[in-house]
């Protein structure tokens, strides 16, 4: 992924990050978008990142997960006629860097834990396991 100040940022990574998030991303949509028609569900994964106060050494970075969180909401409003749902995980970093960030917000919720307490299987665990099952569905896994 393409990290650093925007004028280091070489374009080759730049445009390894498209490559491998958003362009990856839509292919893999496009491809399994027939097999999901009637009752299926897209789940993509993308960072809080963009909502940094201080995007500072994050640009680069944020429009790539910026463009797979765009993505999926395209897809929400194209596809979900055919009965497919989407939606997007926005993972929280947890560096020790970004501390100061995530004690000011508190309202964001990391992507926590798949199973609950008692053992038994959590919603969360549910969709990733479908969007898992779909896409080696698709590949034929």
């Amino acid at each position: 992924m393409p990290n650093g100040l925007l004028n280091e940022v070489s374009d080759e990574a730049f445009t390894a990050g498209f490559e491998s998030g958003p362009l990856a991303t839509l292919r893999l949509m496009k491809l399994a978008y027939p097999h999901l028609k009637g009752d299926g569900c897209i789940v993509n994964l993308a960072s809080t990142v963009a909502k940094r106060w201080d995007m500072s050494g994050y640009g680069a970075y944020a429009a790539v997960k910026e463009a797979i969180r765009s993505l999926t909401r395209a897809a929400a409003c194209e596809w979900g006629a055919d009965g497919i749902r989407t939606n997007v995980i926005l993972m929280q970093n947890r560096r020790v860097s970004s501390g100061g960030w995530q004690t000011t917000r508190k309202k964001l919720k990391p992507f926590r834990r798949l199973f609950l307490r008692d053992g038994s299987v959590s919603a969360r665990k549910i969709l990733v396991d479908s969007w898992f099952n779909s896409a080696a569905k698709v590949q034929g896994m």
